[in-house]
């Protein structure tokens, strides 16, 4: 815990991070879109999951589940990059002048980690589902999100106080248990 990754280390860990956020992210668009639709599109109101895909696709075509990958795929990019990358880089500093305990170094670094990703996060979420609500808003993140900027300002991080809530936690939770299940296998795996 005490050991300093090298810029190749972190550089390694924000790729991998930022890769794999981006993969298990992108691959539920489709999902988003028609769970966004219908807690906000009053003609999906009373249809279930397959219900409402179908219409959706019948209505605007199959494109219209990958409304917002755009900005998922940049999104989880950035904040799995930031989110993996710094957690390694706070982890030693906080052993070293914070507290000695590994549980407690994995669970303070997934939150501050998580903290920083999801800020960068916000704004394309915030575009993300603005182009799902309203698919005439833009065609995709590169000109919907400086428009959500405009109208907005700082409102585009007005969902951040529940993307922390949500994100936070789980990170902590997840970092903590896969460090912890990581040494318990090895320590395993060395008494074989």
């Amino acid at each position: 815990l005490a050991h300093i990754a090298s810029s190749s280390e972190l550089y390694r860990f924000a790729l991998a991070g930022g890769l794999c956020s981006t993969i298990s992210h992108a691959w539920t668009v489709p999902i988003d879109v028609v769970k966004t639709r219908l807690q906000t599109d009053e003609t999906l109101f009373d249809h279930d999951m397959v219900e409402a895909t179908k219409q959706l696709v019948e209505k605007e075509g199959p494109g219209v589940l990958f409304q917002g990958m755009g900005a998922t795929v940049i999104g989880f990019t950035i904040q799995g990059s930031v989110k993996y990358g710094t957690y390694e880089w706070f982890k030693p500093f906080i052993y070293n002048g914070v507290t000695h305990s590994p549980v407690a170094v994995f669970l303070l670094a997934g939150a501050v980690s998580e903290v920083i990703g999801s800020t960068l996060l916000c704004p394309l979420e915030a575009t993300r589902i603005r182009l799902v609500c309203d698919p005439r808003f833009g065609r995709e993140v590169f000109d919907a999100l400086p428009r959500l900027w405009n109208e907005r300002g700082l409102g585009v991080f007005g969902g951040l106080p529940a993307i922390l809530c949500k994100h936070v936690p789980g990170n902590m939770a997840q970092l903590a248990s896969y460090e912890v299940l990581t040494a318990s296998g090895y320590a395993l795996a060395g008494q074989l």
